[in-house]
């Protein structure tokens, strides 16, 4: 590109009290990206701005009060930009009719972060599938989730950046690994996805180890009433966290424990390996950042996942072993290195071959 500036509109939010995870990752990104690029991201509902979008080359836009409609509409339709980034699957046909009303130029970056079909109902699976087929570009976080792109979608050509993890927020913080008993943490929504009762069938089966999950959603209730129920004493459930106290609780505990089984490149994983932690993950959605018997396993059944469980509680030195290579992989998925691969495909426009 020629111009001086590349202009990117972000379809996040930067407030912090949104917690979803494109809006995380979005503001990942905004934070690491300087010259020559300027940035607008929406703000939306109560709570503060999330500082690492206080920068002199991001842009606010406020949807809040008399006029916040207005005002998105104007720059999603009307402000020039290069770049509109993270095509969501929330938007409809209406977005595409629109802008091509009005011959926004802007080019659209659509992501997908989970393997396909989506698990959700068939109006979702449309405009997702409508959002894709319509965008400029198509990105998924693993090899797994852009074959499944391309036998769903039918999209020959699809780019390949992962989700990143902050280094220096997730680190090992050995000191305070020392608990009496062994402690398995997950973090994720309370949803049917997720598989959070599980996570507490799995606690009642090791008495002798402490289960934490970090999350909220609609099982929430049904969740704590089976622990209840099942008198699972060693299983606690705390609210969503900021990530200087997620990680916190990540060293302060000693396994990662992921019981979902349809996912994409979850970063929840990549968090607690970064931390430290030795992760079980399933293979169902292939993920690339646990090597097998080196920073973690990939596990085929729930079987299976429980016997790599219980050989992690039984053995601290293979633990620590497992840790210090999982602290090395997600070194490699460092929120550095993703943005510098964002940087290159949106200075270029072409796809970039960093994780390939």
């Amino acid at each position: 590109m020629d111009k001086k500036k590349i202009r990117i509109l972000f379809f996040a939010n930067a407030n912090t009290s949104r917690m979803v995870p494109q809006d995380l990752n979005a503001r990942d990104i905004t934070a690491r990206l300087g010259e020559p690029f300027d940035i607008y991201i929406f703000n939306h509902g109560e709570g503060e701005v999330d500082p690492k979008c206080v920068k002199e080359n991001v842009t606010l836009i406020d949807r809040n009060g008399r006029g916040g409609a207005l005002r998105a509409l104007y720059y999603i339709f009307l402000k020039r930009m290069d770049y509109h980034f993270y095509i969501r699957s929330y938007q409809n046909r209406s977005y595409w009719w629109v802008k091509r009303l009005c011959l926004n130029r802007a080019k659209t970056v659509h992501h997908v972060e989970i393997i396909l079909p989506y698990p959700a109902g068939e109006a979702y699976r449309r405009r997702a599938r409508r959002n894709a087929l319509n965008s400029d570009y198509v990105f998924g976080l693993t090899d797994m989730i852009i074959e499944t792109v391309r036998r769903e979608f039918g999209i020959a050509e699809v780019g390949k950046i992962p989700v990143g993890v902050d280094t220096e927020i997730f680190r090992p913080r050995e000191v305070e690994r020392e608990n009496d008993r062994p402690r398995v943490i997950c973090v994720g929504t309370l949803s049917e996805r997720k598989r959070p009762l599980f996570f507490v069938e799995t606690a009642a089966r090791f008495p002798g180890a402490d289960f934490l999950w970090v999350g909220a959603g609609k099982l929430r209730e049904e969740v704590l009433q089976t622990a209840r129920k099942g008198k699972v004493d060693n299983f606690r459930l705390l609210s969503p966290l900021p990530h200087p106290e997620l990680s916190r609780e990540m060293n302060r505990s000693d396994i990662l424990f992921l019981p979902s089984r349809h996912e994409g490149l979850p970063k929840v994983v990549l968090e607690g390996m970064a931390c430290g932690l030795p992760a079980i993950a399933y293979g169902d959605y292939r993920p690339e950042h646990v090597q097998n018997g080196i920073s973690g396993y990939i596990v085929a059944s729930d079987e299976e996942a429980r016997e790599k469980l219980d050989l992690l509680l039984a053995d601290r030195e293979l633990r620590i072993k497992l840790g210090r290579a999982a602290v090395e992989r997600a070194r490699y998925f460092s929120w550095d290195r993703v943005a510098r691969a964002w940087s290159e495909f949106l200075l270029s426009g072409r796809y970039p071959d960093d994780f390939r």
